[in-house]
């Protein structure tokens, strides 16, 4: 989603971002088996007097993929290939495969995979995480697929694990959805009434790896739609290497 909160928080968002237009996911982050427990503020780094980045918090927990011993941490990744229905979900109760969204944006199943695989390498080129494409659903650590129940852009869920050291909480599955009765598109053109894949799909995998909206404007993270950041900022950047790490060649 452009977004993700927990249980109260997720309410008070969807009601706000209803208002606004292009935003790119509302209320995006659901928590699945998690027990509520008091909100904190999320940590933000702050420069220039704006903010550049914010970890994702839910129930006052900052949550994180777990760290690899040594070496990068990979994290499996799939295009759903069957309906999967999850009352439990907050959001993306029911994803399946993109049928309805390719056929509406004119769109090829290549040319998702494609975004997709743009969307992860982004990250993947400036942290320690690295990403691989599986043909299974059960075995995707995360989970990308079109909304059976169509609603707001697009949207993240989260199903935590158990308690790291520090304090954080293990994000342990991941799935992003996309509204197929939306416009799609590859690419700005300066029409926001058609979102870019790439740019779409990049902002719901720093949600799935814990990052949250820093700011409305300025960053990829950001929770309004713009085609003005066409690769990550420097505050995207900060997020994702400050949680997991810097990719060795930016370490020369």
């Amino acid at each position: 989603m452009w977004g993700i909160f927990g249980h109260s928080a997720i309410d008070r968002m969807w009601r706000a971002c209803r208002r606004q237009a292009a935003v790119l996911c509302c209320a995006g982050v659901a928590v699945l088996n998690v027990a509520a427990q008091p909100d904190s503020a999320p940590p933000t780094i702050n420069g220039g007097g704006r903010d550049l980045w914010r970890a994702l918090v839910i129930d006052g927990r900052q949550v994180v993929w777990s760290r690899a011993s040594t070496g990068p941490r990979t994290l499996t990744y799939a295009l759903a290939r069957q309906a999967r229905h999850n009352d439990d979900a907050v959001n993306c109760p029911a994803i399946g495969p993109f049928e309805r969204l390719t056929e509406s944006s004119r769109l090829s199943r290549d040319q998702l995979r494609a975004a997709a695989a743009a969307a992860f390498a982004r990250w993947e080129s400036v942290s320690t995480l690295e990403f691989r494409e599986v043909d299974s659903d059960a075995q995707a650590d995360i989970l990308i697929g079109e909304q059976l129940e169509p609603d707001g852009y697009a949207f993240t869920n989260l199903d935590l694990g158990p308690e790291l050291s520090g304090g954080s909480r293990a994000i342990r599955k991941a799935e992003i959805c996309l509204n197929p009765q939306r416009r799609w598109k590859i690419g700005f053109d300066g029409n926001l009434a058609a979102y870019d894949l790439v740019h779409t799909l990049t902002h719901e995998i720093g949600h799935a790896i814990g990052l949250d909206h820093p700011s409305a404007r300025g960053h990829v993270m950001s929770f309004r739609y713009d085609e003005q950041h066409a690769a990550l900022t420097d505050g995207d950047v900060l997020g994702i290497v400050a949680l997991y790490g810097s990719h060795p060649s930016r370490r020369r």
